[in-house]
């Protein structure tokens, strides 16, 4: 039967009581020497626990602490030598009538076994130990009920009556000891917490590695918690997570990188869907992944609080204990300053990291313009993708051209595992893979995991190891032109950022190709016209030379006749030889007219010849360097031959020489012409000169004029030109004129 404790009407002083106050005084006096000392509030009550025990004349005395989820738990014990221990494990306040009825009237409760029919707990209790009574009394801490001292008696005598009042004494001392206790240990986990974020936040000033933050932060809190272990989660796409730093029990439970399920897990799963912290106590029907992965670990119990950086959930911190004991109710709030701290020192971290990565980005950028602006077209495309590769920090990164709604070309490729050998290919790309969903969607895609994939490259992903694609479309003048692919070997994910910064990449890319495209569009429009002029004027060299060249020869001879015809020594005959006269003057600079406009020996014989003829028409000296003739591409040649006339004409105008050179060389693939003067220098090409006309001439065909021309040092021209090799030559085969 309960009895609910009423203070007693007579007030006897005898032997007993007198023992009772001297057994308090005792507890009392060992108490505060032990807090004195420092102790463990556990040493401290349960030394205490002796004297209060002996005064009240008990034979079994427990500290019980209420706990979450209904149970209870001894924090201190003290049996008599012959007494048996009771129970030193939890154990629900279902099965323990006493607790249960402290608890909820929050007053001393009595129960004594002789003085009515025995409840079933009473029953078990009493007849598996003896036990005659048994009193409760409330600890209260803070104004609410921190847990309850209960004493038992053994055999055939009962508790005393003013045990209940006793018993209040000494909860007054376990209160004070527990409220001293607590505000020291507060004391010292915001202590160790300060000094915890303070390491991390060096961690953070030296800008360290994210790696070596994760994992300063797990150890940190599994530190400052002291659990069993803890762990540091991201959250990914598609109710994914990813390990990024561990320690203790639970660091070789899931590698750090390695990716996992959030779905079935009781812990992160909840924390993901409400953002606010949680706790499982009991992991003995967990089925999700991480939540398995615990319960063979032994973890019995857990918290997790959300990590939030920017206003977003970025993850989650968790810790896990292995003992019987639930961890502290106070975990909740400690790990949501701790996480709230680390979101701030992550947030500052992610944004040193993002100006880092800007400033790489703008890095690259600036390479890749540098490449496009010197318009080295060969080298373009594969310093994008290197530059691409080790920007994302990926194991390899593929540029291709979408050809129709099936078909891909691989325009340059970086990175292991061999993506190289693809370059040039073209594949189809439908089946699983970004690059399919990019075509279809004209959005980035990423896909992790390619067992059991369709379509080639889904085949070529699994034999090459790959783990994870992300790619992202490429808008030339409006229009999908094409995709850039980042791929990874790695078992973790790429970062949910990814997606944002290589789109950005991707504009600026877009931008290049498309300057590359409208550049060459420039250049292949130019050398059309340079084409269209060059046989305009071949066409018209021909009429010339073909039409009226031919009509005034005769018209030249006609009159020779009509002279010798003539008396000599008369005036007409004088006159019509002066016509004659005129008119062969006139043919002959017709002639040079039409060698200007496109030489017949250079059509005939080719460069050589032709250099030799301007160097013999040259009323400045002219040294030859010249190679064994052979024949260039046509387009080459004029190119060449502009160069050379341009040049010596400048140089008879303007340079006051009285030397010049012209050397020509050859290799498989280009030509060069070098025309030099020993006169006063000072050639400006921007001042209206021919040689603007000569460069746009030289840059149809790829190739560069330089120019070299500082007073009083001569002048020197050069002009390289570019040609495919086994592209057709001039004339068909090689001249020998």
């Amino acid at each position: 039967m309960l009895v609910v404790h009423r203070e007693p009407g007579a007030n006897v002083m005898d032997e007993s009581r007198v023992n009772g106050i001297e057994g308090e005084l005792a507890a009392l006096r060992v108490a505060a020497a032990l807090v004195a000392e420092g102790a463990s509030p556990r040493v401290v009550l349960q030394t205490a626990a002796l004297h209060v025990a002996d005064a009240v004349e008990a034979d079994f005395l427990e500290i019980l602490r209420f706990a979450r989820g209904g149970r209870t738990a001894a924090f201190a014990v003290w049996a008599a030598q012959d007494a048996e221990i009771i129970d030193l494990d939890h154990r629900l306040l279902d099965d323990d009538q006493l607790a249960r009825e402290v608890l909820r009237t929050q007053k001393p409760v009595r129960q004594d076994f002789a003085l009515g029919p025995a409840t079933l707990d009473a029953e078990r209790r009493g007849n598996k130990f003896g036990i005659t009574s048994s009193v409760g009394v409330p600890i209260l801490l803070g104004g609410e009920v921190w847990g309850a001292t209960v004493v038992h008696s053994v055999g055939d005598v009962s508790l005393p009556a003013d045990t209940e009042m006793r018993l209040c004494g000494f909860d007054e001392l376990v209160g004070s000891v527990l409220t001293n206790s607590r505000t020291q240990a507060e004391m010292e986990q915001l202590i160790a917490e300060q000094a915890a974020l303070l390491r991390v936040a060096e961690l953070v000033a030296r800008e360290s590695p994210a790696d070596d933050l994760f994992h300063a932060v797990a150890e940190q809190l599994g530190c400052v918690t002291h659990v069993s272990g803890t762990q540091l989660l991201r959250f990914d796409d598609d109710e994914m997570a990813t390990s990024v730093g561990s320690w203790g029990r639970v660091e070789s439970g899931i590698a750090v990188g390695e990716p996992f399920s959030t779905q079935g897990n009781i812990l992160t799963g909840r924390i993901r869907a409400t953002g606010l912290p949680a706790r499982v106590e009991d992991y003995s029907s967990a089925v999700g992944q991480l939540d398995a992965l615990k319960r063979g670990f032994g973890i019995r119990s857990a918290v997790g609080a959300p990590i939030r950086t920017a206003g977003r959930l970025w993850g989650v911190l968790v810790v896990g204990s292995v003992a019987t004991e639930p961890l502290p109710d106070e975990t909740e709030d400690r790990m949501v300053k701790f996480a709230d701290l680390v979101g701030v020192a992550l947030s500052n971290f992610e944004a040193r990291t993002s100006l880092q990565i800007l400033a790489d980005e703008q890095a690259a950028l600036r390479r890749v313009a540098t490449v496009v602006a010197r318009e080295e077209w060969d080298v373009i495309l594969p310093t994008i993708v290197r530059e691409l590769g080790l920007l994302h920090r990926v194991a390899g990164s593929v540029i291709i051209r979408y050809e129709n709604d099936e078909l891909a070309t691989i325009l340059a490729a970086w990175g292991d595992p061999q993506l190289d050998q693809f370059i040039g290919q073209t594949l189809p790309f439908e089946g699983d893979n970004p690059g399919d969903y990019v075509w279809r969607t004209h959005r980035p895609a990423r896909q992790h995991g390619f067992e059991g994939g369709a379509g080639l490259f889904a085949e070529l992903a699994v034999q090459m190891g790959l783990t994870e694609s992300l790619a992202g479309p490429v808008f030339v003048e409006n229009r999908l032109w094409g995709a850039i692919v980042v791929v990874t070997t790695a078992s973790g994910r790429l970062p949910p950022e990814t997606e944002a910064r290589l789109g950005q990449f991707a504009e600026l890319i877009a931008t290049a190709i498309g300057n590359m495209k409208s550049r060459l569009e420039l250049t292949e429009s130019r050398a059309r016209i340079v084409q269209t002029a060059d046989q305009t004027r071949r066409k018209f060299e021909r009429d010339l030379h073909d039409g009226i060249q031919q009509r005034l020869v005769s018209i030249s001879r006609d009159l020779r006749g009509v002279e010798r015809e003539l008396p000599a020594d008369t005036e007409s005959r004088s006159r019509v030889s002066k016509i004659a006269d005129d008119l062969l003057a006139a043919l002959d600079g017709l002639r040079e007219l039409s060698r200007g406009l496109h030489p017949a020996i250079l059509s005939v014989g080719g460069l050589i010849p032709a250099a030799r003829s301007l160097a013999r028409r040259s009323t400045i000296p002219v040294t030859l360097n010249l190679p064994q003739p052979s024949r260039h591409p046509d387009n080459v040649e004029v190119a060449a031959y502009y160069v050379m006339s341009e040049a010596l004409a400048n140089t008879a105008k303007y340079a006051q020489a009285t030397t010049t050179e012209i050397t020509i060389t050859t290799t498989g693939d280009s030509l060069t012409v070098t025309v030099t003067d020993d006169g006063i220098g000072g050639a400006d090409p921007t001042k209206g000169s021919g040689l603007i006309g000569l460069e746009d001439r030289v840059q149809t065909l790829g190739g560069t004029l330089t120019v070299h021309s500082l007073p009083p040092s001569g002048t020197t021209i050069t002009a390289h030109l570019p040609f495919r090799p086994g592209e057709a030559p001039a004339g068909g085969g090689s001249g020998t004129r």
